[in-house]
């Protein structure tokens, strides 16, 4: 069975990185590099909601619980001169390319990296997402 890697991150964080959140700081190394479904936790990070860098973004409805978006892990470092990277964590997951899915998929994460079954995303990868993909998990669209 066919599976994507995803990672579960708190909320208004989640929502951070699909609206270009280029960095998730986490506390330990990771080593998976290229697509990662985002998942948005059950949990609400309510200090950030007073956060500068979460009050520059627009305003819209955060969601949980749910599987909300792709992006692209590029590397895991130490160290990253983006605004998002946070000083008292050890490791900055460098993203890029946020895109959201059609609609958000209702699902259990887990606190490290997890996956999920690519059949449940049927038709909710965004436009062209297709490309990065292994040949045996087309078609999914």
């Amino acid at each position: 069975m066919p599976t994507l890697k995803a990672i579960s991150v708190r909320q208004p964080w989640a929502n951070a990185i699909m609206l270009g959140k280029d960095v998730e700081n986490r506390s330990r190394y990771f080593i998976h590099r290229g697509s990662l479904l985002i998942h948005a936790s059950l949990k609400l990070d309510a200090g950030a909601l007073t956060d500068r860098r979460i009050l520059s973004l627009p305003i819209n409805d955060l969601v949980f619980g749910h599987l909300i978006g792709v992006v692209t892990v590029l590397d895991c470092v130490r160290n990253s001169n983006s605004r998002w990277a946070d000083l008292g964590r050890e490791w900055k997951l460098l993203l890029a390319n946020p895109r959201p899915l059609l609609r958000p998929v209702p699902y259990r994460g887990q606190l490290s990296l997890f996956e999920v079954d690519h059949e449940l995303l049927r038709g909710l990868l965004p436009p062209g997402f297709e490309n990065e993909l292994p040949l045996d998990m087309l078609p999914l669209r």
